[in-house]
């Protein structure tokens, strides 16, 4: 579904509203979609023992560059040790609609601390970092119907939408509820994530636009 947000200050996000009031099945998605990769085997290949899943849809509307991500890593909900993301459409993304560009393999190198926080609503990385993989950097254009199932540790951000309709992604998280992440182990990288995800979450409600 697109949305027109044509005299879209006008309307405010009525359209918006109305895209939710209409989206009561994500729920019965959610399940249906949880019972599928389960028949597929997907849990079973990752030994994912207790799985929970969690939902957020997404509006990114045409132009909006503030909000967009910048290139991160899903560090700020990992709370479990196995962690499984899908990242599913329900517009067309492509370079003008609007989508994500990823750094194939980049998740092989593990949890990567951001180093430039320039950014005060997002830490991300200095171009010497990524340097390191620009060379595999992939653009997504996907049509309708399309799923892609990923790492959270690789590394990827938002392609601005360009297109005059307002893009939906629906991101599903599979995280097991046997391995949740320690902590308190001071040597715990999970620590680490969770300390840059405070100092976000506290630099973010210091600012307006949040």
């Amino acid at each position: 579904m697109n949305i027109d947000i044509e005299n879209f200050k006008e309307k405010g996000f009525a359209e918006i509203k109305d895209f939710i009031s209409n989206m009561v099945f994500i729920e019965e998605f959610k399940l249906r979609f949880f019972k599928f990769i389960k028949a597929e085997g997907v849990l079973s290949k990752y030994n994912i023992k207790n799985p929970a899943i969690r939902a957020s849809l997404m509006f990114f509307l045409p132009n909006e560059d503030v909000f967009n991500n910048p290139v991160h890593q899903d560090i700020y909900a990992y709370t479990s040790e196995k962690f499984l993301k899908f990242w599913i459409p329900f517009t067309i993304v492509d370079e003008f609609h609007g989508t994500m560009q990823v750094f194939d393999g980049s998740h092989k190198k593990g949890f990567i601390p951001p180093d430039d926080y320039s950014n005060n609503a997002y830490p991300t990385f200095s171009d010497k970092t990524l340097k390191k993989f620009t060379s595999n950097k992939t653009v997504l254009n996907f049509s309708l119907g399309s799923i892609l199932m990923f790492n959270p540790l690789l590394l990827h951000s938002t392609v601005t939408n360009r297109s005059s309709k307002t893009r939906i992604t629906l991101g599903l998280d599979i995280l097991d509820l046997a391995t949740i992440v320690d902590l308190d182990s001071k040597n715990s990288v999970y620590k680490e994530m969770e300390r840059i995800r405070i100092l976000r979450s506290s630099n973010r409600s210091q600012l307006a636009s949040y």
